[in-house]
């Protein structure tokens, strides 16, 4: 189920330890030649100079398949996909997902390479995995992003920055 109230949602799971030391993997996902279905690929670009030693931020594009590698040598505590993912709702509305709902419904447009990708890190380093979720508007080959998933991928980006540590990055200036 979707979890409209993305930010509060995320900040309970990253905070569901008191470890400050909680490792975190921020995984974008997207191709960034199809408009809106860049969200993730941007969102992991806007963290990427994050400087916090406890979050690897990785920009999979749109082949998540071949950073399992990358996500077991890094062993985190928690993985957080952020993907253009279809949810009839409207464009740029951003929800929370369990990713184990994710992989029932699929509605993300990697569901097979990502789904086998959470199998696959759940059996090497069990860890816990959600999907933030970004409605797009469009997907046409060429398009850039629309302006509601610009300003959601921005929002996504500050929220993150804050919540994991690192408030200096505001986002404005990624895209």
């Amino acid at each position: 189920m979707c979890n409209p109230f993305w930010n509060n949602a995320l900040k309970r799971v990253i905070n569901q330890t008191n470890d400050a030391r909680l490792r975190v993997a921020l995984v974008g996902l997207g191709h960034e030649l199809c408009g809106d279905d860049a969200a993730g690929v941007m969102v992991a670009r806007g963290l990427q100079t994050m400087n916090h030693r406890h979050v690897h931020v990785v920009d999979a594009g749109c082949a998540p398949e071949n950073v399992g590698g990358e996500l077991i040598r890094y062993a985190p505590e928690l993985i957080l996909f952020v993907d253009a993912v279809h949810f009839d709702s409207h464009p740029g509305t951003v929800c929370l997902f369990d990713v184990d709902e994710i992989q029932r419904n699929s509605p993300t447009t990697h569901a097979l390479s990502v789904h086998l990708l959470v199998e696959y890190l759940r059996a090497s380093i069990g860890c816990s995995i959600w999907l933030l979720g970004i409605q797009p508007a469009q997907m046409t080959l060429g398009a850039v992003l629309s302006p509601a998933v610009q300003n959601s991928v921005a929002d996504v980006v500050r929220t993150l920055s804050v919540t994991l540590g690192n408030p200096s990055i505001c986002g404005e200036n990624m895209l």
